[in-house]
């Protein structure tokens, strides 16, 4: 698991290589691009650290040495994205592996899948203060929720299996938001990918505390690449070794992306 303090640096890092990416830089880059392959991922939440990885095979040419052009665009969420997949309206994204097995057992099939972050990143979030550190804990208090999530699954499992009382809290709609309902206190609690919300929070200053879901018996990986259907890779001139060369390549991008190197080639503007 990637430690806090490096996922916060990231977040950081990532937000100022977007606001740093000048318009003679695109157009350079599109002068170099020519010869490589297109390739479109779609990552299933904006920008934020646990995706720091493509980010850094982006931005060092570990892609283009592969031959590709990659281009990474924002999801909905690991539900979404997934079902996306499974409908081949794209080739390639990131979701969690629950959502790959609920989308198999619909009879959807893909062609590759590579697990990045091997743990549950879906948890509950509260500020110290409120005192929310057992599922006990959440009974009379308004949480936020989002049904479109995949924490929001797992909230639903916990209820069904009996872990949880449905109705002994109060749902509250945050639709992607939380830590600014969170902060003005119009939730005292909500579902949230530690990976990314709780990151916002720390960032901000704040004193928090998490329900991990993986503590609470339920097991995923929090971050799968997958590669959907291969009649829809070759249709967009590409194959499954490209698709291989890809993961290969993001894979690499997580293991040399150190918070030293990030810090050198975005925050500083140079190269180490």
């Amino acid at each position: 698991m990637v430690k806090r303090a490096a996922l916060i640096a990231m977040a950081i890092s990532i937000i100022l290589f977007a606001l740093s990416c000048s318009d003679s830089e695109k157009g350079a880059d599109n002068n170099k691009n020519k010869n490589l392959k297109k390739f479109v991922v779609k990552i299933d939440w904006t920008p934020s650290p646990e995706y720091y990885g493509f980010f850094y095979a982006q931005h060092k040419g570990l892609y283009k040495k592969i031959g590709l052009d990659v281009e990474i665009i924002p999801g909905k969420g690991a539900p979404v994205v997934a079902a996306e997949l499974a409908a081949s309206a794209i080739y390639a994204g990131t979701t969690t592996s629950d959502n790959v097995l609920r989308q198999i057992s619909k009879g959807a099939s893909f062609s590759l899948a590579y697990p990045i972050l091997r743990f549950n990143p879906c948890v509950i979030v509260s500020l110290k203060q409120k005192g929310i550190i057992d599922l006990k804990d959440l009974k009379g208090k308004n949480i936020g929720t989002n049904v479109e999530t995949s924490v929001y699954q797992q909230l639903s499992y916990l209820i069904n299996i009996g872990k949880l009382e449905k109705g002994s809290f109060t749902e509250i709609p945050i639709g992607w938001g939380g830590p600014a309902q969170l902060l003005a206190g119009q939730v005292d609690a909500f579902l949230a990918y530690t990976t990314n919300a709780v990151v916002d929070l720390e960032i901000r200053g704040q004193q928090i505390d998490e329900i991990f879901f993986g503590n609470l018996g339920i097991y995923t990986y929090g971050l799968v690449l997958l590669i959907g259907s291969e009649n829809e890779l070759l249709s967009k001139g590409l194959t499954l070794v490209d698709s291989k060369a890809f993961i290969n390549a993001t894979v690499e991008g997580y293991r040399l992306g150190t918070i030293r190197d990030v810090h050198c080639f975005i925050v500083r503007q140079v190269h180490c």
